[in-house]
């Protein structure tokens, strides 16, 4: 199995042409002696051979690839199908692509790669600039929140489960991302799940919020050991109410957060959602 890479190899074409000894220097660089020796009489790199084979030239392929960036960058990554029709649309429409096309489209550029989205609302996303978010951070040098040590600032945020719109296919973007947040337009979140973690890294039992009247069995994983310490409960919508953020105050975040020393404070951060504030603690 090949191991070695092209920077590789011409790291060995370049002392070979200072010591003019082949072997050692294509074994100082773990490149094959025969492969080295057929580069030095002038063969080309298998991916050069090879471009006389591909249906999209490296011109055009270097043109789908910065697409595919500026999309990702946008929050609307692109999926393998969207690539594929793309690339029939830049030969032709009644041109055909084999079915490992794209595996191999992605291995001769590897700045993408592909990813598993995170769906995110569209506004949301929008509001998620430098701009927006830079000056918020001013807020964190006033004194009276500096002397709040990390431990005990925390994060409370709302998250959701959608479904019937395949939120978990897989997209292109850029290889330096480990995950992307998708936009999507409209909300379908059905069950929603309410998060808290401090600033050290620690996190609180979540709230698993179900749309309908009451709790069902078949709702629950058949093993709840896992999930010890959970809240699970329902609302009209499927989201956070007055009712839930009461009940986890109360029964989640001031127990599980009380500090050793009770006159030390403690810091909530929350976005100014209506479902994540209640004037019984305002």
């Amino acid at each position: 199995m090949k191991r070695y890479t092209e920077s590789d190899l011409q790291n060995a074409l370049a002392e070979y042409a200072e010591t003019g000894l082949l072997r050692s220097s294509a074994e100082n660089h773990g490149i094959p002696p025969t492969t080295l020796f057929n580069r030095v009489r002038g063969s080309e790199p298998a991916s050069k051979a090879q471009i006389i084979n591909q249906r999209l030239s490296p011109a055009m392929e270097e043109r789908l690839t910065e697409w595919i960036l500026f999309q990702g960058s946008l929050g609307y990554p692109p999926t393998h199908a969207q690539i594929r029709r793309l690339a029939r649309r830049m030969l032709g429409d009644d041109e055909t692509l084999g079915k490992r096309w794209t595996s191999r489209f992605l291995a001769r550029n590897p700045s993408i790669t592909t990813i598993r989205p995170r769906r995110i609302h569209a506004n949301r996303a929008d509001r998620a600039c430098e701009a927006v978010i830079r000056p918020w951070f001013d807020y964190l040098k006033l004194p009276g929140v500096e002397v709040i040590p990390a431990k005990n600032r925390y994060n409370i945020d709302e998250t959701g489960i959608t479904s019937g719109i395949g939120d978990n296919g897989l997209v292109i973007g850029s290889k330096e991302r480990k995950k992307f947040q998708k936009k999507k337009q409209g909300d379908r979140i059905w069950t929603s799940i309410i998060e808290c973690i401090s600033a050290d890294g620690r996190y609180l039992n979540p709230v698993v919020i179900f749309k309908g009247g009451n709790l069902q069995q078949q709702w629950y994983p058949r093993n709840l050991q896992p999930f010890k310490g959970w809240k699970w409960k329902t609302t009209k919508n499927g989201w956070s109410d007055d009712n839930t953020a009461v009940t986890w105050l109360r029964n989640i975040f001031l127990p599980e957060t009380r500090p050793a020393n009770p006159s030390e404070k403690r810091l909530l951060i929350l976005d100014g959602h209506g479902s994540h504030t209640t004037k019984e603690f305002m």
